[in-house]
C-alpha cells in the first residue's frame, strides 16, 4: 500500500521529466566520439573545429571520448578523476587532475571555478564540456554560482543519474525529483538538447504505462550558438522597423 501511494506521487513528476528531457533542436549534424557502446558521445560535428578547450569529469579506465575529441579538434584535454590515480592511456594535449567536482571545495573535490583556475580557461573561450559523474551532476547544474559559469559553455555531453540520491534516503526522492525538473527547466532555457541515449545497464523505473531509464545521456548545445548562426542568415522584412525576435517560451 506504501509503495502503490509512493508510486502514484513520484508518477507524474517522473512524467514531466520525461517530457523536459525531449530533444528540442532537430539536426542530421551528428557525430558519436568515444569507443562503441558505453564510453561514446554524440556531439555537433561542424562545430568540432571551432574548440581549443576539453574539460572531462568522469575518467575511469576509458579515455576513447577524449581521443576522438582530441583527433578531430586538436584541443587540450583538461581530465579530472578522485577515483585514479591517472589515466588509463597515454593521451596527448592533456593534464589529469586527481580530483572531483562539486558545487563547493571539499577534500578531493573543487567547484568549477576552480576548475578554470587550474586549466588556465577563461570563460569566453569555446569549451566542450563532458561530464559522468555518478550523480554529482545535480549538484553542478542546480548551483547558481557553477550555473552562471556553465551558461557560458558551449557544448556538454552528460550522463543524467536520475534515480542517485548520493546517500540520502529514498524517502526524499519526490522532493529531489521536483528539485532536478526544475533544474532542466533551467538548463533548456540555456540550452537545446539535440540527443538522447537511454544507458540500458542501469535499469529502468517501471510503472503500469510507461518505463523510465535510470539513467540517461545528454547532449546539448547553448542557445546563444543558434542565435549568433541566426543573426548571420536571417534578415528582417523591413529594416526601417524593429526586429523582435525574441518571442521563445520554452
Amino acid at each position: 500500500m506504501i509503495r502503490r501511494i509512493f508510486d502514484l506521487i513520484i508518477r507524474p513528476i517522473y512524467k514531466a521529466i520525461v517530457l523536459k528531457l525531449a530533444v528540442n533542436y532537430f539536426t542530421d549534424d551528428l557525430v558519436r566520439l568515444g569507443k562503441a557502446n558505453d564510453g561514446g558521445y554524440v556531439v555537433l560535428k561542424s562545430r568540432l573545429s571551432v574548440y581549443n578547450h576539453l574539460i572531462s569529469f568522469g575518467i575511469a579506465g576509458d579515455v576513447s571520448f577524449e581521443k576522438d575529441f582530441h583527433r578531430e579538434t586538436n584541443s587540450f584535454s583538461y581530465c579530472f578523476d578522485p577515483s585514479v590515480e591517472k589515466l588509463p592511456e597515454e593521451l596527448p594535449n592533456s593534464k589529469f587532475f586527481k580530483l572531483g567536482i562539486d558545487s563547493s571545495v571539499h577534500g578531493d573535490y573543487i567547484n568549477l571555478e576552480k576548475v578554470l583556475l587550474l586549466s588556465e580557461i577563461k570563460r569566453d573561450s569555446r569549451i566542450f564540456l563532458k561530464m559522468d559523474i555518478e550523480g554529482y551532476e545535480w549538484n553542478i547544474f542546480g548551483d547558481n554560482q557553477s550555473f552562471e559559469i556553465l551558461k557560458d559553455f558551449d557544448q556538454i555531453v552528460v550522463e543524467l543519474h536520475l534515480k542517485y540520491l548520493l546517500g540520502k534516503s529514498k524517502y526524499w526522492m519526490p522532493i529531489e525529483l521536483i528539485r532536478r525538473l526544475f533544474i532542466l527547466k533551467r538548463l533548456k532555457k540555456h540550452f537545446l538538447f539535440f540527443n538522447t541515449n537511454a544507458n540500458n545497464v542501469c535499469g529502468y523505473i517501471r510503472f503500469s504505462n510507461f518505463i523510465f531509464p535510470e539513467v540517461i545521456e545528454v547532449s546539448m548545445i547553448n542557445r546563444r550558438i543558434l542565435k549568433e548562426q541566426k543573426k548571420d542568415i536571417n534578415q528582417p522584412t523591413d529594416p526601417d522597423l524593429p526586429n523582435i525576435q525574441e518571442f521563445n517560451m520554452s
